[in-house]
């Protein structure tokens, strides 16, 4: 059965072409069943849109407008009634559907969970997880799939030749232990903060070049919430924007998709800080890839 979708009153970007014509697909996924902190993720998509509207749309890397790119925003996909198993499903066999078009899938959450239904239809890749956590526990309060699973999940699921954690300040044992053993690449962020501007390019260069393809996975907890208070699990001591924009920027021509999770904006201030950052960061992803294709 194919995936429902919900309209929504804001489409990402604001220029909604026509399905078929499109080269980027949006779609919102509300999934929020399994927060371990504070819920409320469920309503990040609709909010990510309305603070995306509200905001210029030109890129300071490229200096290109969204308006652009070939955009379809599909709305939220429809999950009531659904088990979170048959929501990744649906997401999986959307993924595949959106690669054998030749289209890019942008995922907004909702959970950091959905990485683990798109991962089964991505092509052969390195995983950029940007996350204040590791995500890599088998389970958590007893849930295979609860957002502290995700990138365990994907693993599981995925055909990654690495994964590289950017952003990383808060783990279990049971993960780092699992981590090394596999020999995925962590980024620390107190190291990575404690870097001039020219040592995190020349950083991410080193890590980026050796690689042909990327899925790019962004749980907003990634970035300190002095700029992103609106996450369910804060953790001080993060990221700041420009070092996310930065990577986009550096690794875009080689995205094969993204996700962008865990806005929560039942925690963001009256600013819509949170909101704003994520959709920021949504437009470059897709500036920037759309630039790297048409130079």
């Amino acid at each position: 059965m194919e995936a429902i979708f919900e309209p929504t009153e804001f489409p990402l970007g604001g220029f909604q072409s026509k399905k078929e014509l499109a080269d980027y697909v949006i779609y919102g996924v509300p999934l929020d069943r399994t927060a371990s902190f504070r819920s409320g993720c469920g309503k990040g998509p609709n909010h990510l849109r309305f603070a995306n509207a509200n905001i210029e749309t030109v890129s300071s890397f490229s200096r290109i407008d969204l308006s652009s790119v070939l955009i379809h925003d599909l709305g939220n996909l429809v999950i009531k009634e659904k088990s979170t198993q048959q929501v990744l499903e649906e997401l999986g066999e959307l993924t595949a559907k959106c690669i054998a078009e030749k289209r890019f899938p942008l995922a907004i959450g909702g959970e950091h969970t959905i990485i683990a239904g798109i991962a089964q239809s991505l092509p052969k890749s390195t995983l950029v997880v940007v996350d204040a956590h590791l995500d890599l526990r088998d389970k958590y309060n007893d849930d295979k799939f609860s957002h502290a699973c995700a990138i365990a999940r994907a693993y599981e699921e995925g055909d990654f030749d690495n994964i590289v954690f950017i952003g990383t300040r808060a783990v279990s044992s049971e993960e780092l232990d699992f981590a090394v053993e596999e020999r995925f690449t962590i980024l620390w962020a107190h190291d990575l903060i404690s870097m001039s501007a020219l040592e995190f390019r020349k950083t991410i260069s080193k890590i980026f070049d050796s690689s042909s393809a990327f899925y790019l996975s962004l749980d907003l907890d990634g970035i300190d919430p002095a700029f992103a208070p609106g996450v369910g699990n804060p953790e001080t001591n993060g990221l700041w924007p420009w070092h996310v924009l930065e990577l986009v920027y550096k690794i875009s021509p080689k995205l094969v998709g993204a996700d962008i999770t865990e806005y929560n904006p039942e925690l963001d201030d009256s600013s819509l800080r949170t909101g704003i950052l994520a959709a920021r960061i949504a437009q470059t992803i897709l500036v920037e890839h759309y630039n790297s294709r048409n130079k």
